[in-house]
């Protein structure tokens, strides 16, 4: 029996939470998390192959998020792809410096999110 990769959904937004695991629970096995602190508790529990990260929480930021997760010798080689509505040059770059290896915009367009998926999880498994 395959085995299928596990991708951590971080976003404080139910309705963003919705329309990925209706886009991903086939493929893959989801966990979830409405916070960043919640987040570093689901990547203990249970080690995530991908994260996807919402820039835009309350409390912890998904740049602190991601930070705290790459200074973890644990965790730091866990691909982070994040996920926002802030488009400017500035929250990508920024985006970039806390160790994301992708940015998607929302709305999300489901065929970019299926092939980053694709290409960052075939790149993390080699």
């Amino acid at each position: 029996m395959e085995t299928k990769l596990k991708i951590l959904i971080v976003d404080d937004e139910r309705f963003y939470i919705n329309i990925l695991v209706e886009l991903l629970k086939n493929k893959y096995k989801l966990y979830i998390a409405k916070s960043g602190e919640q987040a570093l508790k689901r990547i203990s529990d249970n080690r995530p192959d991908l994260i996807l990260l919402d820039i835009m929480m309350p409390e912890m930021d998904g740049y602190q998020t991601c930070a705290e997760i790459k200074q973890n010798q644990q965790w730091n080689n866990i691909p982070i792809i994040f996920l926002t509505g802030k488009t400017d040059q500035n929250s990508e770059e920024k985006a970039f410096e806390a160790g994301a290896i992708d940015v998607i915009n929302k709305p999300i367009a489901p065929a970019t999110l299926l092939s980053r998926l694709n290409i960052h999880l075939t790149q993390a498994l080699l």
